[in-house]
């Protein structure tokens, strides 16, 4: 018994597993689709998107380089970092920041 809401749920198959919260129950698929709805975007995009402006928060200060940012915002290497932003953006970091991102 590890606590929580999802107790035994990564042992049931994916159409069986349900997200909770509070008194809301619904499928995962379910909750995907709600999410798009809501929001116009995939879960995984919004979380990116957010991480990214945090990011840039960051990167406007000349001390923080972006091996630093890419840590702190979850991203792991300046490379993903750069990946995302180039993904977002259609520029590289050294670009808008005239700085490398080793």
């Amino acid at each position: 018994n590890g606590g929580g809401s999802f107790i035994g749920a990564a042992r049931l198959p994916p159409r069986h597993q349900t997200l909770v919260r509070g008194r809301h129950v619904c499928r995962r698929r379910s909750f995907f689709r709600e999410f798009i709805r809501h929001t116009n975007t995939s879960p995984h995009k919004y979380l990116i998107g957010i991480r990214l402006r945090y990011a840039i928060e960051l990167l406007k200060n000349p001390a923080n380089s972006p091996a630093e940012v890419a840590v702190w915002c979850g991203f792991g290497t300046p490379a993903i970092l750069n990946y995302h932003f180039v993904n977002s953006f259609g520029k590289p970091i050294r670009e808008v920041y005239g700085r490398r991102h080793k």
